[in-house]
């Protein structure tokens, strides 16, 4: 069990087809993690690595 509470988590989905990013959610449910700590997103359209840590950086991670 992790100790550390100073985190978050963007974890995305790039719209695979395989539905990995259900599998996130419902175990993120199942364990109780808050959901202020993990964050998932799924794409409606894959949008390949590079844009997708260009969209992380940029909207989901807080100065500080």
């Amino acid at each position: 069990m992790q100790d550390y509470q100073n985190y978050h988590v963007v974890y995305i989905d790039d719209a695979s087809p395989d539905k990995t990013g259900e599998y996130v959610k419902k175990y993120i449910e199942e364990k109780g993690i808050p959901k202020e700590k993990i964050e998932v997103i799924i794409n409606e359209k894959n949008t390949l690595a590079l844009a997708n840590i260009h969209y992380a950086i940029t909207n989901k991670c807080k100065s500080g």
